[in-house]
């Protein structure tokens, strides 16, 4: 577990310097970490660190890569056509009966990955295919997954039909058909995405090379190593990785030589 000297900018505008450990992911936005008495967890904006330097090795860390923030937000580059979206629509009575389908839905595609750290990974990935960014509004906070084709019009949660939305225009959403939803070339440039997305969710969980050597594993996925370390050694972090101790034998052969004595007498 690192133990991090950071400088921070203060709601103030003041700038302290904090020794803390520790570190637990929130959101997007913020962490918290144990003060160094290691008493209490102090919330912690990632935008207002300023820097981060290990205080055993003295390099410098970031501490979102610590935490397995998602990516930051890219620079709007893409000028699409935008409409006017429609509100959402009221699920009928059989839709809403349909809840725990939807659940199994969404469980179907978690379990693929079979743990949070992994599944927070493939997440990462797919929000930085988005630009770290709402498809139909480009806000850069609280993305969720939407179907893009409707769950409740035959669509699943599976790569290539999945969009990063703000949970506003998730809500907006709902069950509107894509063609209802979008503009024609949001569709156009949005398909391009979509179909990135099989290569990018690729994955099939190893239970072998998970039972044998989880860090390896891990690292073979392409999670960051100082995230590994983190999760590791930091039972306050929410993904914290039990490592299988390595098993010593021993054999312990005893004689009796009072026996032997008799039989050579």
């Amino acid at each position: 577990m690192r133990t991090l000297k950071i400088k921070y900018l203060e709601d103030n505008r003041n700038i302290s310097e904090k020794i803390m450990h520790g570190f637990v992911p929130h959101d997007e936005l913020k962490c918290s970490a144990l003060t160094q008495c290691g008493m209490f967890m102090n919330s912690l904006l990632y935008e207002n660190i300023l820097d981060a330097i290990d205080l055993e090795t003295g390099e410098m860390i970031s501490v979102r890569e610590l935490c397995g923030a998602p990516p930051l937000p890219k620079p709007i580059k893409t000028i699409l056509q935008r409409q006017d979206r429609p509100k959402g629509k009221r699920r009928s009575g059989q839709q809403k009966v349909s809840k725990s389908t939807r659940q199994e839905d969404s469980n179907l595609f978690y379990h693929k990955y079979r743990n949070d750290l992994i599944f927070n990974h493939f997440r990462n990935k797919l929000i930085d295919l988005f630009d770290g960014r709402c498809y139909a509004c480009d806000h850069p906070y609280g993305l969720q997954m939407d179907h893009h084709v409707p769950f409740a019009k035959g669509g699943r949660k599976e790569p290539g039909n999945i969009v990063m939305l703000c949970y506003k225009c998730n809500a907006k959403k709902l069950d509107y058909l894509p063609e209802e939803f979008y503009s024609s070339s949001e569709l156009i440039y949005l398909q391009s995405l979509l179909n990135k997305e099989h290569e990018i969710l690729s994955f099939d969980f190893d239970e072998e090379r998970w039972g044998n050597d989880r860090i390896a594993y891990l690292q073979d996925i392409g999670i960051s190593p100082i995230l590994l370390d983190e999760v590791k050694t930091n039972d306050y972090h929410e993904w914290n990785i039990l490592v299988k101790p390595e098993r010593n034998i021993s054999i312990t052969i005893s004689v009796d030589t009072s026996q032997l004595l008799h039989r050579n007498l």
